[in-house]
C-alpha cells in the first residue's frame, strides 16, 4: 500500500509524494482553479482533489504508472471519463 502526500508549491502547483515501504517518488501536479470551480470545491480541498484525481488515474492506467508532471487540466479538459469519475466523487460531498 502506498501513502500519498500533497505539498503546495505555488498557486496551482503541488508536489505529490508517493511512498511505499521500498521507495518514494515525486511528481509535480498542476491543478487549475477552474477545475476546483467546476467541481464546486473550495481551494482548501485542493489536496483531496489531487489525491482523488491520482486514484482515478492509477486505477485506469496502473500499468503505465504516473508521469513525472501531472497536468490535471489536460485530463479535465480532454477526458470526459476522467471528468465524470472525479465529479461523481465530489458530488454531494461536504463543502462542495
Amino acid at each position: 500500500m502506498s501513502d500519498m502526500f500533497v505539498l503546495p508549491m505555488s498557486s496551482g502547483e503541488y508536489v505529490l509524494q508517493v511512498q511505499d515501504e521500498h521507495r518514494s517518488v515525486e511528481h509535480r501536479v498542476n491543478l487549475p482553479s477552474r477545475m476546483l470551480d467546476d467541481l464546486g470545491v473550495p481551494p482548501e480541498q485542493a489536496r483531496q482533489v489531487i489525491q482523488r484525481s491520482v486514484d482515478v488515474l492509477v486505477d485506469r492506467d496502473a500499468e503505465d504508472g504516473l508521469p513525472s508532471i501531472i497536468d490535471l487540466a489536460r485530463y479535465w479538459d480532454g477526458d470526459t471519463d476522467f471528468r465524470r469519475q472525479l465529479a461523481a466523487t465530489f458530488a454531494g460531498a461536504p463543502g462542495s
